[in-house]
């Protein structure tokens, strides 16, 4: 059995794998139990699971005042509950218990998303709209010095965008451990083209 405890915002922690018939895991916050829960509504040795000879789970509560629920469903003191699979919840604390009876889905195919497969692509033509637009707004105001304000608004764009994408894939090497670059310059400059035509 494999027994896996969800944070509150779903997230996985601590991950527990139980082999052979008989095989028991206790629950609880002394360091003696083989899953320690850092809950203050969790009993010193609150639940006992026990992998049986058919795969599937018996779970137990160890006589504690908040109870062993399991799938929402409380277990009474001194029965025992069979389950192949399904959520037990000590105190506040959710543990998702997983047995060979546990049905997995097919293999999900990888598709990597439209911005990161393109990324070169749309940074590249999101720089030449606001290059573009800014050049084109320019032009309505004063067709004789064009050129001049064309350069500035094209050096401007460009300085605002290093500068954006800069910041955001240093922060994504810190974070992450990779640079991320393209797909900041991809965001600035969707930004950046957002912002011009509103």
């Amino acid at each position: 059995m494999l027994i896996e405890q969800i944070g509150p915002h779903g997230q996985l922690g601590l991950q527990r794998r139980f082999q052979g018939a008989g095989t028991d895991c206790r629950v609880g916050r002394e360091l003696v139990c083989d899953i320690v829960v850092d809950d203050k509504h969790v009993a010193p040795q609150y639940g006992l699971l026990t992998l049986l000879e058919d795969g599937r789970a018996r779970v137990r509560d160890l006589g504690t005042r908040n109870g062993t629920r399991v799938d929402g469903k409380r277990i009474p003191a001194g029965v025992e509950a069979i389950v192949e699979e399904g959520e037990v919840i000590v105190g506040r604390t959710r543990l998702r218990l997983r047995t060979r009876h546990t049905s997995v889905g097919p293999e999900r195919i990888f598709r990597r998303d439209f911005v990161r497969r393109h990324r070169t692509i749309l940074a590249a033509a999101g720089v030449a709209a606001c290059v573009a637009y800014g050049g084109f707004l320019q032009w309505l105001k004063g067709p004789s010095s064009l050129l001049r304000s064309v350069t500035v608004a094209a050096l401007v764009a460009t300085g605002v965008i290093a500068l954006w994408s800069g910041l955001w894939a240093l922060i994504s090497k810190l974070n992450r451990g990779s640079w991320e670059a393209r797909v900041h310059v991809t965001i600035a400059v969707a930004c950046g083209v957002a912002l011009a035509a509103l």
